[in-house]
């Protein structure tokens, strides 16, 4: 089987960041190879559907917070895969209307290549405070 350069870059390029960057990583959409390869486990205790928008909403409120507590916590997201979902999904649910963004929101992109973006955590203030907005307002005593 021959690989064209820009494949082999696709798969070889990002693996190097994850080795570079990563102690461990949340893939979207469910990209787990890139784990194997790179040696970065998984974030996720069991294994995410790769379909992003049929992920519990636990995922979006324990782990994504976990993984921004995580010293070199990263997410490995290919936004051209993760729209291509969104746009042939038959009925998102709220953690999947909101997944990208709150990743794009509360982590920093350290690294993209073609349509493969890096976003690694930016600190517990972050994490505190995105928690926070997704609990919603305290209700008033």
């Amino acid at each position: 089987m021959r690989v064209s350069p820009q494949d082999t870059a696709l798969l070889t390029v990002p693996v190097r960041e994850l080795e570079q960057n990563c102690r461990v990583v949340l893939t979207v959409p469910g990209k787990y190879s890139y784990s194997i390869w790179s040696g970065v486990p998984a974030i996720e205790e069991k294994r995410i559907n790769s379909w992003p928008f049929l992920w519990p909403e636990e995922a979006l409120t324990k782990t994504l917070p976990k993984l921004r507590e995580q010293d070199q916590g990263c997410a490995l997201v290919s936004e051209r895969e993760y729209q291509g979902f969104k746009k042939i999904a038959v009925s998102p649910g709220k953690c999947a209307a909101i997944w990208l963004s709150e990743i794009q929101r509360t982590m920093t992109p350290v690294f993209s290549f073609q349509d493969i973006v890096l976003y690694k955590a930016t600190g517990p203030e972050t994490t505190a405070r995105s928690e926070a907005n997704l609990q919603g307002p305290k209700a008033a005593p």
